[in-house]
């Protein structure tokens, strides 16, 4: 997420500009940044230009969730729908370029040949690991579940089974690519890996739950608001990450920082997992993925004294995955 937005508006830092196939929608978002933070990327566009230097460095510092959260609080409707398709297609488009599938692979290979229960909790949107999980299950003939019913139907996805007592969780907490609502009785509808451009088209299978003429199926993108809209469908999904927590014996945080502004992602941590473990004998072990050194140490902070003051701590996701399978090999 630090350099989201820089990737989403990249196309216009070039001479001539690279135009995509959601301009309208960045336009929308440019203008909705320069209004907020006073920058002036929405000219860069319409200059046929580079970016100033200072709202280059601007786009880097401005976290898009944030954003999200403003369209939210203001109850923007333009701008929300404009930034989720800005946000979908540029991860589409970051999926697609994307370096670490193997990695994927080698975390979920890694993650099952270890014959322990997991849950994966995720605040990402993208497919990277439910395409990683889904494979390397299907070899290890395990099961998994998203936790989330979904009521509207399942498509063009044979190999997913919503299983009582699966051996992974993927818990995705703000939704998902793959996941639509309907807008008539807000029943989930799961597809394989579909595009944000087709969950968005006019015409679709009814929905199995309401077995009426469907108006539509919306996205599932939650914001990291402090009080967050969702599908009541997700709720599930959250009592079993608060279940997990409870009984995990080793928590490790790849690449998330506990946003201040995302209340209600800090509490599920805080209640289910840190105030539990204060007075635990003995507490949890923490491992930390993050590029940033002082992200981590606010991480240790957050969590100390719930967990072993002996923390690992990998500065890369590519190091953390081969460490685990040279600890398993070793």
């Amino acid at each position: 997420m630090r350099e989201f937005l820089s990737r989403a508006f990249s196309g216009w830092t070039l001479i001539p500009p690279d135009r995509t196939d959601f301009e309208e929608d960045l336009k929308i978002v440019a203008g909705a940044i320069d209004r907020q933070y006073g920058t002036s990327v929405l000219a860069a566009r319409e200059g046929g230009d580079h970016f100033s230097p200072e709202a280059e460095v601007a786009l880097s510092k401005i976290n898009v969730e944030e954003l999200l959260a403003l369209a939210d609080e203001n109850r923007t409707p333009e701008i929300r729908t404009a930034l989720e398709r800005v946000i979908f297609r540029t991860i589409e488009r970051s999926i697609q370029n994307s370096g670490n599938h193997e990695y994927y692979k080698l975390l979920m290979s890694e993650i099952l040949k270890s014959g322990q229960e997991v849950c994966l909790i995720s605040f990402n949107y993208d497919l990277l690991l439910d395409r990683a999980l889904t494979d390397a299950a299907r070899h290890a003939r395990s099961t998994w579940s998203y936790a989330v019913p979904f009521l509207a139907g399942v498509e063009h996805f044979p190999s997913y089974r919503n299983s009582v007592d699966p051996t992974i969780f993927l818990l995705k907490l703000h939704g998902s690519l793959n996941w639509c609502q309907c807008s008539k009785c807000n029943s989930l509808r799961l597809w394989a890996y579909n595009t944000y451009d087709n969950i968005s088209r006019k015409t679709w299978p009814n929905c199995k739950n309401c077995l009426g003429i469907s108006t539509g199926f919306e996205p599932v993108l939650v914001a990291p608001t402090p009080v967050k809209h969702y599908p009541n469908a997700i709720d599930r999904a959250w009592n079993t990450a608060a279940s997990c927590l409870q009984r995990t014996e080793k928590l490790t945080v790849i690449g998330y920082s506990f946003p201040a502004f995302d209340r209600e992602s800090r509490t599920l941590f805080l209640k289910n997992f840190i105030i539990p473990n204060l007075f635990a004998d003995p507490t949890p072990k923490l491992t930390i993925v993050d590029r940033d050194q002082s992200a981590r140490n606010s991480i240790k902070s957050l969590f100390w004294p719930a967990v072993e003051k002996n923390v690992a701590e990998y500065s890369s996701f590519e190091d953390y995955c081969t460490a685990l399978q040279q600890s398993r090999c070793g």
